[in-house]
């Protein structure tokens, strides 16, 4: 049984008996919590451990879960989301509740709610009739599981139907639903009217069920990849969208502009909000991809892996909150809606050494973003999806799918991989958290502070192993650590400073004063 990092922690043998299946029982000592590889081997033929699904041949994997207590947030102000869902509780694809017990798990509790025109309304207006009535009792669809799991929702409203989308006649019309937000909806009244319906709904839906105080609505989804129209027409189209879901939901919030590039959606507030666009924004969601982020054909990790630091992530997040601070009102809620990264290459190439620096990857990613400003971050995905045989976007789950390709997406069946049980140290540490903001850092050292309860709590990390060592001031002659798997310990820290030295793994140094770099 191996670590994150490769490092054997138990291992041992046991007699089989030459039969066609054998069960073997394995005991094993008190481990750590965290990412653990099990290997097995039949010594007298050599056989192991076969693949399954996405998880590759020669080891199956577990998870240790941390012990660290989480700080409690309202629905409205948890700090983590999650694309994708799994059927792991029924064992049954499409069966049951499709986000327990993984998103408790893990520690997240926002989810996209879809409520799109194209899907409500395919043929013609009118044909969405708003359900204003709800009684909580039965447990039977996706939204009534949200409840059970108390978990926050994005509403995503992306997405016109042919009928509505304003084509330019001279412009060919692609077959496919891709071009469903390519352009704005021709009639803004018809918009306006399946909105403030979509309101009605959702306001009484929270009144009655969730434990949200505000409704969320994530007006697009990556529209730089699709969007084809004038700023002026999407500026119209934002005034529209926020008068009408305001009219039916007054507690409504209205997210834009969910581009799937932090530089894209950048580039796109920069002009639009000059344009009035701020007027009717309630906050800003975006996705925080960048762009490139590895070369897939590259011969060695550093160059299919690109780093978040390398990608620009804290550089476009300043520049956001810049324009965030010049054009909408103070208490502006600012989500990152979809991130992660994938492997670079296929599920059949996958080189084992990639899960711990995807892990370090992933979790550097998401600190940078709260500590950066997001009130929210969303993890992507739940589960590997896609096909063993086809290269694509192999490798964005949090963990193995391990009935890959049926089902593809939805998962019965999982494993957890390093990125997972990082992830579920991260949530245990920062939920419930205010960021405090970055330290002054160089050297390619960072730090992130974050007040937790009575106290502080400092992410630290180097974005390439230098050796170089980091002086905080705690203030204390003790101090907390929880390492990336959520490890607790106390060190000393004689006369307040406590000097360590970072690895590209982020720990979490907890302070009962805000600390300082010395």
């Amino acid at each position: 049984m191996r670590d994150f990092r490769g490092a054997t922690a138990a291992q041992g043998a046991a007699d089989a008996a030459p039969e066609k299946v054998v069960t073997v029982n394995v005991s094993m000592p008190p481990l750590p919590a965290g990412y653990y590889a099990v290997h097995a081997r039949v010594k007298s033929s050599g056989l192991r451990i076969a693949r399954a699904g996405s998880r590759p041949d020669n080891f199956g994997t577990i998870g240790i879960l941390p012990s660290v207590q989480t700080i409690s947030a309202s629905a409205d102000d948890a700090r983590f989301g999650m694309q994708g869902t799994a059927f792991v509780a029924s064992g049954i694809w499409t069966n049951g509740d499709p986000f327990g017990p993984l998103y408790g798990m893990l520690g997240a509790r926002w989810l996209n709610f879809m409520r799109q025109w194209s899907k409500l309304e395919p043929n013609n207006p009118g044909q969405f009739t708003p359900k204003l009535a709800f009684d909580g009792a039965a447990r039977a669809s996706e939204a009534d599981y949200i409840v059970e799991s108390d978990l926050t929702t994005l509403i995503c409203i992306n997405g016109l139907p042919q009928w509505a989308i304003d084509w330019p006649a001279n412009v060919p019309r692609p077959a496919g639903a891709m071009n469903d937000q390519a352009y704005a909806p021709k009639d803004l009244s018809q918009y306006e009217a399946f909105l403030e319906k979509i309101g009605r709904e959702s306001a009484a839906r929270r009144s009655a069920l969730w434990q949200q105080k505000k409704n969320y609505y994530q007006l697009q989804w990556e529209p730089d990849w699709h969007y084809k129209g004038t700023d002026e027409a999407l500026v119209a189209m934002y005034k529209s969208a926020w008068r009408s879901l305001h009219a039916g939901d007054p507690d409504a919030r209205v997210m834009g502009t969910g581009g799937g590039v932090l530089a894209k959606t950048v580039e796109t507030l920069s002009r639009i909000l000059p344009l009035g666009a701020g007027k009717y924004l309630d906050g800003i969601a975006t996705h925080a991809y960048y762009v490139p982020f590895g070369d897939p054909n590259a011969t060695n990790l550093g160059g299919k892996y690109i780093s978040p630091e390398d990608g620009g992530l804290i550089r476009d997040m300043r520049r956001l909150r810049a324009l965030m601070k010049r054009y909408l009102r103070p208490d502006a809620k600012l989500i990152q809606s979809e991130w992660g990264l994938d492997y670079r290459s296929s599920y059949r190439e996958l080189d084992p050494a990639l899960l711990a620096l995807q892990a370090a990857y992933v979790i550097r990613g998401h600190i940078i973003l709260l500590g950066e400003g997001c009130d929210t971050t969303f993890f992507f995905y739940l589960g590997d999806y896609g096909s063993l045989e086809t290269h694509g976007e192999d490798g964005y789950g949090l963990m193995f799918n391990l009935t890959l390709p049926k089902p593809s997406f939805g998962p019965t069946h999982v494993a957890p991989k390093p990125v997972f049980m990082a992830a579920a140290a991260m949530t245990r540490v920062l939920e419930g958290t205010s960021t405090a903001g970055p330290l002054s850092t160089a050297d390619g050292l960072h730090a992130y502070v974050f007040r937790r309860g009575d106290g502080f709590v400092t992410a630290v990390w180097a974005s390439k192993d230098t050796g170089r060592s980091l002086t905080l001031g705690t203030g204390a002659e003790k101090t907390g650590i929880v390492d990336f798997m959520g490890n607790q310990s106390v060190s000393d820290s004689p006369g307040g400073t406590f000097v360590l030295t970072p690895e590209i793994y982020p720990v979490y140094v907890m302070t009962k004063t805000m600390p300082t770099l010395r």
